[in-house]
């Protein structure tokens, strides 16, 4: 397996686009699945567990869309996505997995986001991936902690959310 750094992992992205035949809903979309794979047939989580879904407003939060969207149409049905951060800054492929997500329940923070952590027997982390470059903080930090300190399976799409591409300590 080849890891990348942050530059690296946008650089191959965006050479991925350019020579096409794919664009950026294709690289979510095949994130999605290889994710949504992941769950269900390497580390085979039963179709009855109860997912949360973690997503941020970035490529990294579609990702996570995109997987629970094909788990939902896999036959996943207690899936709930926790959505963080301003949807404003979505990109339009952000936008086509939300509205592929239709059926899942969507919460936004302030919500009761506590029974959100307790439900949960699987946490897929959606909320910060490659592109994090800066110190996490506020609302995102709160929830970081709250899945470090779930019972629950944890799956990260990427990374750990906070922990950076470049370095071994968390930012």
């Amino acid at each position: 397996m080849r890891i990348l750094d942050r530059e690296s992992a946008a650089a191959l992205d965006s050479q991925t686009v350019q020579k096409g035949p794919i664009n950026f809903k294709g690289l979510m979309s095949n994130a999605g699945k290889v994710v949504a794979d992941f769950l269900s047939e390497e580390l085979r989580i039963g179709k009855g567990e109860c997912l949360l879904v973690i997503c941020g407003p970035g490529n990294n939060g579609g990702d996570g869309l995109a997987a629970a969207s094909l788990l939902r149409k896999r036959g996943y049905r207690d899936i709930s996505i926790l959505l963080v951060g301003k949807s404003k800054s979505a990109s339009h492929e952000y936008s086509y997995f939300f509205r592929q997500c239709f059926g899942i329940r969507k919460v936004r923070l302030g919500s009761d986001v506590e029974s959100l952590f307790n439900r949960a027997s699987v946490i897929l982390d959606a909320l910060l991936g490659t592109g994090l470059n800066r110190a996490v903080s506020g609302s995102a930090l709160d929830i970081i902690n709250r899945i470090n300190e779930s019972s629950a399976l944890k799956v990260s799409v990427d990374l750990p959310s906070g922990m950076p591409s470049n370095s071994s300590d968390p930012i």
